[in-house]
């Protein structure tokens, strides 16, 4: 009978996890399929604020995930640390536009203000979708960063990929 009762609580805590990181997973998803490019002003030049990395991802969107910025375009950077156990945990920061300071270039963020969206996995990665160059009959591919500033237009989709245990099928996102 106790063995039974532990089964059922261990399935009811997977369910809730689960259903935890799909709620998560959905906003992320929302959210990475609203951005817009837009250009600002850092450093004395006007540079599109659109940045992906294996490890971080930083742009602006129409959608705000967080309740302290209920309107307007919102400044968003997820960024992916260090975990307990060996793991890895994702990280967002989300700002209105309005009111950002000048400096935000600088990469001048206080850590207490990244809220922790994902607290502990195997590993999380971004990817960013390459569409195929015209002159060459080639198909779109993955690749592990873009900077708007090396890179012609934009890229057709953005993955985001947590694995949660070791030899477990990763969870995609693609916006």
């Amino acid at each position: 009978f106790n063995i039974g009762i532990r089964a059922w609580e261990k399935g009811e805590s997977d369910i809730e996890d689960h259903q935890r990181y799909r709620i998560v997973l959905d906003l992320l998803r929302r959210q990475m399929a609203s951005l817009i490019f837009t250009k600002a002003k850092i450093d004395d030049k006007e540079r599109v604020i659109f940045k992906g990395e294996v490890n971080s991802f930083e742009f602006t969107s129409q959608v705000s995930i967080m309740p302290t910025n209920a309107f307007g375009v919102v400044y968003v950077k997820y960024a992916v640390e260090d975990g307990d156990e060996d793991g890895q945990k994702l990280l967002a920061y989300e700002k209105n536009m309005v009111m950002l300071d000048r400096d935000f270039g600088q990469n001048n963020f206080d850590p207490d203000d990244f809220v922790e969206f994902i607290p502990n996995a195997r590993s999380i990665t971004f990817e960013y979708m390459r569409p195929p160059k015209e002159d060459l009959e080639e198909d779109p591919e993955w690749q592990e960063t873009w900077d708007p500033e090396n890179e012609e237009g934009s890229p057709l989709a953005v993955k985001l990929s947590v694995v949660q245990q070791e030899d477990e099928t990763p969870i995609v996102v693609i916006a």
